[in-house]
C-alpha cells in the first residue's frame, strides 16, 4: 500500500510546487520585470542628454581606437635617427622629436641648405622601416641653439619637420631586425 501513496503524494507535491510557481513566483516576476522597464524609462527620459553625450564619447573613442592602440615608443625614434645618422653630419642639427595627434612620428632637422634637407629626407625615404615619410615645413630660419655661425651661413639654415609611420609588424624580431638595419 505504501508503494500505491508514494507516487500519488509525488504527484500532489509536483502539482504544489506548479501553484506556487504560478501563483507566487510568477507574479513577483512580473513585477521585477515592470519595474526594470519603469527605470529604464527613467534612464533613457531623463537622462537622454548624458546618454548621447557618451554615445558620441564612445563613438569618438571608438573612431580613434586605432591612433589610441598604437604603441607610444620614443626609443624607436631614438634608435632610427642613431641609425640613420651613425656618425654626425656636417650642417645637420636634430633639434627635436614630438608625435602627431594622428600617430605620426616627427623629427625636427635644421640643416645648411634646402639641397641637404633633401638628403635627409631622402634617408627617411629609403629607410625600409618607415613609411608615410612627408617633409614639413622646410623653411629658411635662424638658428640660435645651435654652434656658431657666421652670418652668411645663419641666413642658409633651413629648418623642416619629418613626419613618418613605422612599419608595423607583429614579430618583435623582425622590429629588431628593422632597427638594427
Amino acid at each position: 500500500m505504501f508503494t500505491a501513496v508514494l507516487p500519488l503524494f509525488a504527484v500532489c507535491l509536483w502539482f504544489a510546487l506548479i501553484l506556487f510557481n504560478t501563483l507566487v513566483m510568477d507574479r513577483h516576476k512580473l513585477n521585477w520585470e515592470v519595474s526594470i522597464a519603469n527605470k529604464e524609462a527613467i534612464i533613457e527620459n531623463e537622462y537622454s542628454d548624458v546618454l548621447r553625450l557618451n554615445g558620441e564619447l564612445v563613438h569618438k573613442t571608438n573612431a580613434l581606437s586605432n591612433v589610441i592602440g598604437l604603441d607610444i615608443a620614443p626609443e624607436r625614434v631614438f634608435q632610427l635617427t642613431e641609425t640613420l645618422f651613425p656618425v654626425p653630419v656636417d650642417g645637420v642639427v636634430i633639434k627635436g622629436y614630438g608625435r602627431d595627434r594622428d600617430g605620426k612620428y616627427n623629427v625636427t632637422v635644421t640643416t645648411a641648405s634646402y639641397r641637404q634637407m633633401a638628403e635627409i629626407t631622402r634617408r627617411f625615404t629609403s629607410y625600409d622601416g618607415i613609411q608615410d615619410v612627408l617633409l614639413n615645413n622646410a623653411q629658411v630660419s635662424s638658428d640660435e641653439g645651435s654652434a656658431p655661425l657666421t652670418d652668411l651661413e645663419a641666413d642658409r639654415r633651413v629648418e623642416g619637420r619629418i613626419s613618418f609611420n613605422f612599419v608595423e609588424i607583429d614579430d618583435d624580431v623582425a622590429v629588431n631586425d628593422l632597427i638594427q638595419q
